[in-house]
């Protein structure tokens, strides 16, 4: 990792910013930069509110569903343009589950686990994937 002091912050279209660096001047010494991940010290994240969580803190985390009780382990979360998701292992698959309000509950940093509700059928999606394609499909 290379430390950078940010100058200037420009927001772009869509979730990308434009960022002007110390001792960076010229857009030939930009270039290789261009689309590079930023890491920041935890230090300067903003304050969570009650049963907020950063992704990076549940990573590892025991998922734990209200009906069905221990489902996997959180192993990844992808930041997608329709949402986020969290991937966890749910025998031998990986699952892609939606972050938002209706299905994550909350996190016990404690115990290290993560309430959800899933959605019925959600999990046999990814077990048996050919009894839910799409008969219009090609």
């Amino acid at each position: 990792l290379t430390p950078y002091q940010v100058e200037r912050v420009n927001p772009q279209v869509g979730l990308r910013v434009l960022l002007k660096l110390r001792g960076i001047d010229r857009i030939e010494e930009a270039e290789p930069l261009r689309g590079a991940k930023l890491w920041l010290p935890l230090a300067e994240l903003p304050a969570l509110q009650e049963h907020q969580f950063y992704f990076h803190d549940v990573i590892g985390f025991q998922v734990i569903d209200e009906k069905e009780g221990a489902l996997g382990v959180v192993e990844n979360f992808y930041e997608l343009p329709q949402q986020d998701v969290l991937a966890m292992r749910y025998k031998g698959q990986e699952v892609l589950v939606p972050v938002v309000d209706e299905l994550v509950s909350h996190a016990d940093m404690e115990a290290k686990q993560l309430f959800v509700n899933m959605p019925e059928g959600l999990l046999d999606i990814y077990l048996n994937p050919s009894a839910h394609k799409n008969p219009n499909a090609d």
